[in-house]
């Protein structure tokens, strides 16, 4: 479920591209390339949070937890308010890494965000290993 959840953020991140790329013209195809990949890549460890509330509480908490997120997301990650802490939290990088490409932070923000979601999936897996499903109460 998660992997079908990446891949619609993958799809929906390619709809988007479309008009990026009729905005800025073809001379920016390696950048609107990138952002499609890191987009897509760094969106994992926001889908298994996700899930893991949808299964855990509901779909409403969920529904809260990802605009939550999201106002997150765009006040830390888009201006300048997160500019000191961002390094520090994986779920910045989506909207912050691009910046970041050939410098020496590149490979700091990579292994945090390899950290992390290695962290995240195990417990997801450890945690679902052991879910009996939602108990329902009559």
């Amino acid at each position: 479920m998660i992997v079908i959840s990446w891949l619609s953020v993958g799809i929906s991140t390619l709809i988007t591209c479309g008009p990026l790329w009729l905005l800025v013209g073809s001379t920016h195809n390696l950048s609107i390339l990138y952002y499609l990949l890191f987009t897509t890549l760094f969106s994992l460890p926001i889908i298994m949070i996700l899930w893991f509330v949808t299964l855990k509480i509901n779909m409403g908490i969920c529904l809260g937890t990802g605009t939550i997120l999201s106002m997150f997301l765009v006040t830390f990650g888009a201006n300048s308010l997160g500019d000191g802490i961002w390094p520090y939290i994986p779920l910045l990088y989506g909207t912050r890494y691009l910046s970041e490409r050939g410098t020496s932070n590149e490979l700091f923000i990579f292994s945090m965000f390899l950290l992390c979601t290695c962290f995240l999936l195990a417990f997801i897996l450890y945690w679902f290993k052991r879910w009996e499903g939602r108990i329902i109460n009559e």
